[in-house]
């Protein structure tokens, strides 16, 4: 009785190995439907690694994967500061001086991208002394190096002051020059607001000066100047002298 019943287990499972043999080949030729589905899903499958591929090239994909080196620190860094990037100063530095392809500045706390102006900002030009750093004192005394490329304005006057605030102003409306973030320091914090007290006490100082100097010349428009070798220099007003229309007597009068 064992010994049948071996016997028949053993045929049994002959008998399926045979089917599975039997099978086999028509399940992995299949139907030239399932050859086509498997070519799409193959070829699908490759343009999504070699779109990847572009992508990560690029950069556009490192930034977005965590430990994704400089660009998730920048990601990052944008996303702690409501989508504006805080450069530390070792960071403009390193990035903004060329090395690395871009050319950055920095004024007022305000980053700007100034790659497209070479002929003015790489290296061995007359500005290259601004990249990588905020020089904002410099774009109004002319000093160019040492202790005088500074963000440090203290001690400027209103009108150098308005002459900073123009700076900024002229980097923000060019078409020819981006602005890519802030820098954490004297003007903006860590997290790129504002450091309070600061900026907004320029700014406001600026304002009242202008406003003095507007109502000052209302009140005291300027005559029209000429020096000559011969005569020396001479000093008469108009009725329309300075932009403002006035009362004139008598005849013009040497200075």
């Amino acid at each position: 009785m064992r010994r049948r019943a071996d016997g028949k287990q053993s045929d049994a499972a002959g008998d399926a190995a045979a089917a599975a043999r039997t099978s086999a080949p028509a399940a992995a030729v299949g139907s030239p439907q399932d050859l086509l589905r498997g070519m799409a899903v193959g070829c699908g499958a490759l343009l999504v690694l070699l779109g990847a591929g572009w992508l990560w090239r690029s950069g556009a994909l490192s930034g977005l994967l965590p430990g994704g080196g400089a660009s998730g620190e920048t990601a990052a860094a944008a996303a702690a500061s409501g989508g504006v990037r805080v450069f530390t100063p070792e960071q403009l530095q390193v990035e903004g001086s060329g090395g690395s392809g871009r050319l950055l500045l920095a004024i007022l706390g305000e980053v700007f991208d100034v790659s497209a102006g070479t002929d003015f900002y790489a290296e061995g030009k007359g500005y290259n002394c601004f990249v990588g750093r905020d020089g904002s004192r410099a774009f109004v005394t002319g000093e160019f190096e040492g202790e005088g490329l500074t963000d440090s304005i203290d001690g400027l006057d209103p009108s150098e002051l308005d002459g900073v605030l123009h700076w900024r102003g002229f980097y923000r409306d060019s078409d020819k020059y981006h602005a890519v973030g802030v820098l954490a320091g004297r003007y903006y914090d860590s997290t790129g607001a504002r450091i309070s007290g600061v900026l907004d006490v320029i700014e406001e100082k600026v304002a009242t000066w202008k406003a003095a100097e507007a109502a000052t010349k209302e009140a005291f428009p300027p005559c029209n100047s000429k020096w000559t070798q011969a005569a020396g220099s001479h000093v008469w007003c108009t009725s329309k002298s300075g932009g403002t229309e006035r009362c004139v007597h008598g005849a013009a009068t040497p200075a």
